[in-house]
Order: C-alpha cells, then structure tokens, then sequence
C-alpha cells in the first residue's frame, strides 16, 4: 500500500510541483526507472480495462447471424476426391452483400465474393481480372488475389477428401455451434482479448516511450546547453527528469483524445514535454565541483625548534 501511494504521490507531484524536480535531480536513477515502468504499467492496464464496456457490447450472435444470412439459400457444394461442384448452372456468381458494397472504392473494388466457374472458363490465372471477385472456384482449385500492388494470384488445389457437402442448413448448424461454445456464450473472449492487449501493449508501450525519451532529451539536451549553460546538466540526468516530465504530457494527451477526440503527437507533442521540461529544469541548482587546490612547489615548510 505504500509503495501505492508512493506511486501517486510522485505521479502528481510529477504533473504539477515544479519544485518537486530538485527531489527527482537528487535521487538516483533506479528511483526514476522504478516510477517510469510502473507508470506504463499504469497506463497500459487503463487503456485494456477501457477495452471491456466496448467487447461486452458487442453482439456476437447478431454478427453471425448477418454472415449466415448472406450465404444463398439455394447453393449447395459438394467436395469429393479433390473435385468440387455445385448444384447450380456455372458460372454462379456470389455478389459482395449490399451491406460491404456501400465501402471503399466503387470502380476499383470487385462486385463477387466468389465465382464458380469450370477450369476450361477460367483459362488461367491470367484471366483473373476478368470474374470480377475476391476468389474463382473452380473444380480443381480455387484462386484469389494474394497482393493487389503486385497481382500474385494464389491457387489452392481442392484437397482429396470423403465427400462433404455445404448448404444453407450446414452452414446455420456451424453458425449454432459456435455460438454455443462455451469462449463465446459466455463471453469469456472479452477478459482474453483484456490481457491479450496488457500483455502486448505494456512492453510496446514502455519501449515506443523510451525510445521517444531518447530523442526528446537529446532535444533538451541541445537547448540546455545554449540556454542554461551554466548549469551543466549530464545527458544521464536530463533523461532521468524526463521520465517524470513526461507525466503531464501524457495525461493531457489522453484527456484531448477521450474528452475532445483530438490527438496531440508529433512537434506539438515534444513542445509541451519541452515548455514543462525546460521549465522545472529552471528550478534545479546544480552545484558546480569546486577545483582542488594546488600544492605550492617545495610542500610545506617544518617549523623550527
């Protein structure tokens, strides 16, 4: 609990003492690191709780019921001994939903999900372009654009398996399963996607800032030795303080972004951590080493009896 309330108080003193930074100047380094990786800590737990009211909300059954909705009605595929087929006239046409279509690029997104065609149509991933859709099926393979900025088509030869068939009343039975499964009725995904991102967040985190910490205080570094030269503050003790500096930038960063939707990075980012920095840095004495006293030639004289 002490150790808690250590955190706090340095917290805000860090956000709002300037005098404060002589105590931070003093101290040692460890004392700093020790409040820098708990403070991300701090931060990163906050930004994963606010994750749960949004993931509670979510309506999984509602989203996979729009997804069952969209497969037609009146297909039914049939894969045998590595050939696929299907109880319609080919080629058969699965359009993107109305839903999907409303997004993105009209003349360059395509109008199909998937085309089911025959080898012979098809002719070769040359012809691609031509069906208009993410995938062609065809009853050997099935084919998609693997990267639009170069057109790698991908192919994947239908595997030789015991005949399988999917229709609208097999997909709505997957459909049922999983929303059954105990990770999904239960919302049980919701506390694993919270610490999927504490896990993953934290050390990119504290590593994005220290990073950022580098560059800000080589900054400061530059503008202290023009400006307030006659202090001479080593690299090692500026970063130390920026690590609390850094305190009131970030808590008004996040008030921006959740109370006004607005997003402050980049030069308008380091020039608040520099106005705050070169602030308290204002406020710390640094005593200067005195030289050491030269001996006179010929050391001291003995008394005389």
């Amino acid at each position: 609990m002490n150790k808690l309330k250590t955190f706090f108080r340095t917290f805000w003193l860090s956000s709002t003492s300037p005098e404060y930074y002589r105590h931070v100047y003093k101290s040692g380094a460890g004392f700093s690191w020790k409040y820098f990786i708990v403070l991300n800590v701090f931060l990163s737990l906050l930004l994963s709780l606010f994750l749960i009211v949004p993931l509670m909300r979510v309506d999984v059954r509602m989203i996979a019921n729009e997804f069952v909705q969209e497969y037609p009605q009146d297909l039914e595929i049939a894969v045998a001994d590595g050939q696929l087929s299907i109880n319609q006239p080919l080629p058969y046409y699965v359009a993107v939903p109305e839903k999907i279509s409303e997004y993105g690029d009209i003349d360059t997104k395509p109008t199909n999900i998937a085309t089911f065609t025959t080898d012979e149509d098809f002719g070769g991933v040359q012809n691609f372009d031509r069906f208009e859709s993410l995938a062609v099926v065809t009853e050997s393979a099935v084919y998609f654009m693997n990267d639009d900025d170069t057109g790698e088509i991908r192919a994947y030869l239908i595997p030789e398996i015991q005949e399988i068939k999917v229709d609208a009343a097999f997909v709505n039975n997957l459909k049922e399963q999983f929303l059954n499964f105990p990770f999904i009725k239960e919302k049980l995904y919701v506390p694993a996607l919270v610490s999927l991102a504490f896990i993953v967040g934290m050390p990119a985190m504290l590593f994005a800032r220290l990073l950022a910490l580098v560059v800000y205080t080589f900054l400061i570094y530059i503008i202290a030795r023009f400006f307030m030269n006659d202090k001479k503050f080593s690299y090692g003790k500026l970063y130390q303080v920026s690590m609390h500096s850094i305190t009131p930038v970030i808590v008004v960063s996040w008030a921006a972004g959740y109370i006004a939707d607005y997003s402050i990075h980049g030069i308008f980012h380091f020039g608040l951590f520099a106005v705050w920095t070169l602030y308290v840095l204002s406020q710390i004495s640094v005593k200067k080493a005195r030289p050491a006293a030269k001996r006179k030639a010929g050391g001291r004289k003995k008394k005389s009896k």
